[in-house]
């Protein structure tokens, strides 16, 4: 069996406490493991880049498993979207034509633990396309992050030349490329971020028309009304909160909202009610959809390869907030709740072999 000489001491990331509030570093405990040992059906991986996400902040909540399995339990390994290298492969699976499609030192993708080695059964594996793009994009523009925004604009929104598009979080993962897409299909977009560093990101690198920095706002309200002349078409909302009351209060007749994330409320542990929308959703002949990406799985493909040719055609840019180490994947998580990231928050754990 051939094998890539792995030496280092293996480790993982558990979940020490169901964490109330934002998640603290005592949330999580580095342990050191044995390296594992492979079975029929699995491959060795070594972790190269790891994804952290606002939306994995429910799954840290106490209480029991769901039947997807969306709830981390204590002291077992954390699991996030994560692009690794293939470091062994097991050659005596019955299942010779699907072992046969993977090799030592291919680069794939998918949801593992937070370890730095660790088995996994070849159905759980997706081989990255090198050619598309950079192979740390399978997790960021090319991953759930890319294809969220993709779908969730096109799909939902249907933004059409012209209109307005308002995109909250825009300067993080989703919203950045949800925002370009729009200003792709010839929309007037306004990004709502928190920083100055962040509206510069917007203004000046993605070229959107406009930024508001929150922060910086007495009343959002009347900033996207001033900003917004024409009321809003398309509202692509990642944040909720006391913002999507604002732009709410501003939306035209037949506008779109998609609702892909609700980040203001992830660590509240009764999130506060907000106005209800019916009443203006009917008088305005709006709608409002909230979704998940794997709605859309059965044309990923086609996305993927959609938002590939942007990017190398230099219609669309992405930026990943990059930090190096194992042992720094906690505080890059709860860096995404103080807003410290602009584009796809990732950590390196190692290189390519």
């Amino acid at each position: 069996m051939k094998t890539i000489n792995t030496k280092e001491q293996n480790q993982e990331i558990v979940l020490a406490n169901h964490p109330s509030g934002v998640p603290t570093i005592d949330t999580f405990k580095i342990n050191d493991i044995d390296m594992p040992t492979l079975k029929e059906g699995e491959v060795l991986l070594k972790s190269i880049y790891v994804s952290v996400d606002p939306g994995m902040r429910g799954f840290m909540n106490k209480g029991t498993d769901d039947a997807a399995g969306n709830k981390f339990q204590l002291n077992k390994a954390i699991t996030s979207r994560t692009v690794a290298q293939i470091v062994a492969v097991d050659t005596t699976s019955n299942n010779k034509s699907n072992a046969n499609n993977f090799a030592v030192g291919d680069i794939v993708h998918g949801r593992f633990a937070w370890q730095k080695y660790q088995t996994v059964n070849i159905a759980d594996i997706e081989k990255v396309d090198p050619t598309l793009a950079p192979i740390s994009t399978a997790v960021s523009m090319l991953g759930i992050p890319g294809l969220s925004a993709y779908f969730g604009m096109l799909s939902i929104g249907q933004p059409k030349k012209g209109e307005t598009v308002v995109v909250s979080g825009a300067a993080g993962s989703v919203g950045s490329i949800a925002a370009q897409i729009a200003k792709i299909k010839g929309c007037k977009v306004i990004g709502i971020a928190g920083s100055t560093q962040k509206i510069a990101f917007l203004e000046h690198d993605l070229g959107l028309d406009k930024g508001i920095n929150y922060k910086q706002v007495d009343d959002m309200a009347v900033a996207i009304r001033e900003t917004c002349p024409n009321g809003v078409d398309v509202f692509f909302d990642n944040v909720g909160g006391e913002l999507f009351d604002a732009v709410f209060a501003n939306i035209n007749e037949h506008a779109r909202i998609a609702i892909c994330g609700q980040i203001a409320d992830y660590n509240e542990e009764h999130p506060p009610q907000g106005p209800r929308p019916m009443h203006t959703l009917i008088k305005k002949s709006a709608r409002m959809e909230g979704f998940v990406v794997y709605d859309f799985k059965d044309h990923f493909a086609e996305a993927k390869q959609q938002i590939a040719d942007w990017y190398n055609n230099g219609e669309l840019i992405y930026k990943e907030n990059l930090i190096e180490g194992f042992e720094n994947i906690p505080d890059a998580f709860i860096g995404l709740f103080s807003g410290e990231n602009i584009g796809k928050q990732m950590i390196k754990v190692s290189d390519v072999a």
